[in-house]
C-alpha cells in the first residue's frame, strides 16, 4: 500500500512522515518489475480520488532518497501544476541511482509513454516523464507520482491502439522484451491495482512561518533546498547551471551553464582559454589568459 499525500498541505508534513512513505515502498533492480509498479499504482487511484481513471493527469518523477529532496520536487511540481487543490502524490518505488541511470530508466519510460500516449492507449486521461534535472547524489532514488484531476467526463481508451504500440516497442531495440510484455499485460487489466493510503499532517503552519512556502519555488537542482531566483529558469544562484533555449552552452566538457558574451565559448567559472589576443599563462599546465604586462603570465602565476 502506497501513502498518498495531498499537496496543497504538503508544508504541514513531517520528514518523518515522508521518510516513512518512501521506507514503505519496495526497492527494485530490474525495470520490468519497476514498470509494473508503475501500473498498479496508477490503476489504484481511483478508489483513493473517487474518479475514473480518464479522468486523471499523471505526472511521473524522480528524487534523492531523502525527504527534503522529495518535498522539494512535489513543491515544485505542485507551482508548476498551478497549485490545483486535487493535486496529489506518492512515493512509488526506489532503485539505485547508479542502475537507473546506467541503464537508461527515463528514457525508456519516455518511449513506453510516448507510444501509448500518441495512439490514445493510455489507461489514464494524460501521463508525463518530466525533467528531473541532474542526478542526486544520494546512492538511492525513488520514483514518484503526481496526479491531479482532470475537468469533463472522462474518454476513451483505443484497445487497437494498446495493441499497435506494443508492436512498435518490441520491435524498439533500446527496451527489453519483458519490460514491454508486462506493461501489453498489466494495462488493460485495471484491476491489478496496489491501494493507496491518504496521509493526513502532523504538523500545523504557524503564524510565525510566514507565508513563504506560498509564493517560492525550490531551486529546481535535486539536492538544493534554496528557494529559486527569479528569471534563473528554476534555479538558485548556485544552481543557475543550464543554458536557455536560446543560449549557447558552456564549451568546457560537462558544463550546462551559459556561455558569456566575448568570452570564447566558455561560462563565467571555465574561462580558462588563452586567444590569439590574450595568450595563454606561460605556467607549465595553467590555462588561464595571460595579462597585459605581466610578463606573460596570468594572475595568479606572476
Amino acid at each position: 500500500m502506497s501513502q498518498v499525500f495531498k499537496l496543497q498541505s504538503l508544508r504541514e508534513f513531517g520528514d518523518d512522515q515522508l521518510d516513512a512513505a518512501m521506507n514503505s515502498v519496495p526497492e527494485y533492480e530490474d525495470l520490468r518489475d519497476a514498470v509494473g509498479q508503475v501500473i498498479r499504482a496508477i490503476h489504484g487511484l481511483p478508489e483513493a480520488v473517487d474518479r475514473e481513471l480518464r479522468q486523471i493527469e499523471i505526472y511521473l518523477g524522480r528524487a534523492g532518497y531523502d525527504p527534503n529532496l522529495i518535498r522539494n520536487r512535489w513543491r515544485y511540481r505542485y507551482d508548476v501544476l498551478g497549485k490545483p487543490p486535487s493535486a496529489m502524490a506518492l512515493p512509488i518505488f526506489s532503485a539505485s541511482t547508479a542502475r537507473m541511470r546506467n541503464e537508461s530508466w527515463e528514457r525508456k519510460s519516455h518511449l513506453i509513454i510516448q507510444s501509448l500516449s500518441k495512439r490514445n492507449a493510455l489507461c489514464c486521461s494524460n501521463a508525463a516523464v518530466g525533467d528531473n534535472g541532474p542526478w542526486p547524489s544520494t546512492r538511492k532514488s525513488v520514483v514518484y507520482l503526481v496526479a491531479k484531476l482532470r475537468p469533463g467526463m472522462p474518454g476513451e481508451r483505443s484497445r487497437q491502439g494498446l495493441n499497435e504500440a506494443i508492436v512498435e516497442l518490441h520491435a524498439n531495440d533500446e527496451l527489453e522484451d519483458d519490460v514491454v510484455r508486462e506493461a501489453g499485460r498489466l494495462i488493460p487489466d485495471q484491476t491489478n491495482a496496489i491501494g493507496h493510503e491518504l496521509i493526513f499532517p502532523t504538523h500545523s503552519k504557524t503564524d510565525e512561518e510566514g507565508d513563504e512556502d506560498e509564493t517560492s519555488v525550490l531551486c529546481k537542482s535535486p539536492d538544493c533546498t534554496h528557494v529559486a531566483k527569479p528569471r534563473n529558469y528554476g534555479y538558485c544562484r548556485v544552481h543557475r547551471c543550464v543554458a536557455a533555449v536560446d543560449e549557447d552552452e558552456c564549451k568546457s566538457e560537462g558544463c550546462r551553464r551559459p556561455a558569456k558574451e566575448a568570452n570564447y565559448g566558455y561560462c563565467g567559472y571555465h574561462r580558462r582559454v588563452g586567444s590569439i589576443e590574450a595568450p595563454m599563462c606561460k605556467q607549465l599546465g595553467c590555462r588561464f589568459k595571460a595579462q597585459e604586462g605581466n610578463y606573460g603570465y596570468c594572475g595568479r602565476h606572476r
